[in-house]
């Protein structure tokens, strides 16, 4: 997941993943109906929030689901 302060790429392609300064990559398992986080990490220069931080979980979870 690769956010720029108002537009976050799910699979980003390789032109936005450079364009974007932070990156959060996170692990997913999905062993029963709800995807489980097993880890994650942010990569670049930005700086983020945990209130921030909980929306790119939900959403990357979610979105993970979908797969």
């Amino acid at each position: 997941l690769s956010r720029l302060p108002t537009v976050h790429f799910l699979d980003a392609a390789s032109q936005e993943e450079s364009a974007v300064p932070l990156r959060l990559r996170t692990m997913f398992s999905f062993l029963g109906s709800k995807p489980t986080l097993h880890g994650m990490r942010m990569v670049g220069a930005g700086a983020s929030d945990l209130s921030q931080i909980r929306v790119l979980l939900k959403a990357s979870g979610a979105w993970n689901f979908m797969i």
